[in-house]
């Protein structure tokens, strides 16, 4: 947006016109408003004569002015332009997994973070994606195509920019199922940063089956689930 308080003499503010072709010495506009070049100190008069031209540089002064309406105009010109925002970025986070997990063994959540289509490009500044484990699972491996992921903290972070419509390579979530998982958890994963303000969520309900074994134990003990409870 332009600032007030250019007057002419510094060739600068809304009601100058400074720089134009026909205000510069040895320029001059014709009857159609294009712009000739003539010799210094020459002019053409109606015969085709050749007189001594004098260069009267001239400015108009006007006045810039804000209109409510985000569009701002110039009185001396009569040009309008409209300040468009930009678009701030808006993530999205998924979180799946592959039918259910077992007691005793491994099981694989998929984590991606994406920017909406309508949305702005994120601004460089770093993301973070968090997951947090209900109780009966615990992080065996996160790791990511180009995030930064650290096991203990299940975090993963990156800053580079993220157009809009577009997503990041998931991040990938190996877990170990206790022999003492509940048969339904629900598994949250939060995503914050790059220039979005909001904190989104993503949560994947779980279910634990039995293992294999643990319904042959004798006297009904569950003697066959052997990973560390945790």
């Amino acid at each position: 947006m332009a600032a007030e308080g250019a007057g002419p003499q510094d060739g600068g503010g809304c009601g100058s016109r400074a720089g134009r072709p026909g205000d510069r010495p040895g320029h001059s506009l014709d009857r159609h408003g294009s712009a000739r070049l003539r010799r210094p100190g020459q002019r053409r008069d109606g015969a085709g004569g050749r007189h001594l031209y004098h260069h009267r540089p001239h400015r108009t002064q006007g006045h810039c002015h804000t209109d409510p309406s985000a569009t701002d105009s110039t009185a001396s010109t009569g040009l309008t332009f409209t300040v468009i925002p930009v678009a701030q970025p808006s993530l999205t986070i998924a979180k799946r997994h592959a039918g259910s997990f077992t007691r005793g063994e491994d099981g694989v959540y998929t984590i991606t973070v994406g920017n909406v289509t309508a949305a702005g490009p994120t601004n460089g500044t770093t993301v973070t994606v968090h997951d947090i484990l209900p109780a009966g699972l615990r992080a065996a491996r996160i790791t990511g195509e180009g995030w930064h992921c650290i096991l203990a903290t299940l975090t993963c972070t990156r800053s580079d920019v993220l157009p809009a419509g577009h997503s990041y390579p998931s991040v990938t979530l190996k877990v170990d199922v206790s022999c003492n998982a509940r048969a339904r958890v629900s598994n949250t994963a939060t995503v914050a940063g790059g220039g979005d303000t909001t904190t989104h969520t993503a949560t994947d309900t779980t279910t634990i089956k039995h293992h294999g074994h643990d319904r042959d134990g004798h006297n009904g003990r569950h003697d066959h689930c052997d990973r560390h409870d945790h």
